[in-house]
C-alpha cells in the first residue's frame, strides 16, 4: 500500500473545498438563469422561487422547461439540453466526492479515505 505524506489529507480537503465552491458557482448561474426566465418585475419574488428549488436536478429541470416555453428555436433548445445534461453529470460526479466519508488516518502509512 502506498504511503501518504502528512500534507495529503490537507491537499485533499483543499481540493474538496475548491470543488464545492466551483459547483456552487455553477448552481448560482442556473439560479440566475431561472430568475431571468421567470421574467418577474419583482426580483425578490423571482429569487424566492429560485431559492425554493431544492436540489440541483430540480433546478435544471425547471430552467430547461421555462426555456422551452420562451424559446422555440430547436438549435438553442438542443444546446441547452446538452448543457443541462453535462451539468447533471457533473452533479453526479461531485456527489460521489462530496458525500463520501473522509477521514485522516491515525497511521500515516494508510490511505486517507
Amino acid at each position: 500500500m502506498a504511503s501518504h505524506s502528512p500534507n495529503d489529507f490537507d491537499e485533499m480537503m483543499a481540493a474538496l473545498g475548491l470543488l464545492t465552491s466551483r459547483f456552487n458557482w455553477l448552481e448560482t448561474e442556473f439560479k440566475l438563469a431561472l430568475i431571468k426566465l421567470l421574467n418577474c418585475s419583482n426580483q425578490d419574488a423571482a429569487y424566492a422561487v429560485a431559492e425554493e428549488r431544492r436540489g440541483f436536478e430540480k433546478l435544471l429541470t425547471l430552467v430547461e422547461s421555462l426555456f422551452g416555453i420562451y424559446n422555440s428555436d430547436t438549435e438553442s433548445r438542443k444546446q441547452l439540453s446538452k448543457i443541462i445534461k453535462d451539468a447533471g453529470d457533473l452533479c453526479v460526479q461531485r456527489n460521489k466526492y462530496i458525500h463520501s466519508i473522509w477521514y485522516k488516518p491515525l497511521d500515516p502509512q494508510k490511505s486517507v479515505a
